[in-house]
């Protein structure tokens, strides 16, 4: 899907080509075209955060359900005392702040592995399943 959505933007497929390739109408082509591209922002906000400074960044999101784009806060917190699936880690805390959820935190490993997100507006929180 990517890669025929990336020969469209480059000019060499158009929508209809990419229904055709993928065997669907050109409107279900459309809506499998604004998932991936939906996909790929999240990405982005997670890669950004990632690469998060001490100091507070401004970054420009994009909320393609809601069809808004906004400026969150993305800062590193360092390293911080949580649990992730009931044992006690020290981890990398980083924040979004802004958008539809106002505030996301992510936890991330040494390596740059996103451990756990937690998303209070929603009393949500998601943790990587241990290594078996």
């Amino acid at each position: 899907m990517l890669s025929l959505w990336w020969q469209e933007l480059d000019g060499r497929l158009n929508r209809a080509q990419i229904a055709a390739a993928l065997s669907v109408s050109p409107q279900h082509a459309a809506v499998r075209v604004l998932r991936l591209k939906a996909k790929l922002v999240q990405a982005l906000t997670v890669v950004r955060a990632w690469r998060a400074a001490p100091r507070p960044t401004a970054v420009t999101a994009i909320f393609p359900r809601g069809g808004q784009r906004e400026v969150v806060v993305v800062q590193d917190l360092g390293v911080e005392a949580t649990t992730v699936n009931r044992t006690a880690a020290s981890l990398r805390h980083v924040t979004v702040t802004g958008g539809p959820e106002r505030v996301v935190q992510l936890w991330l490993d040494r390596a740059g592995r996103l451990l756990k997100v937690e998303v209070p507006s929603r009393r949500l929180t998601a943790e990587r399943a241990p290594a078996s």
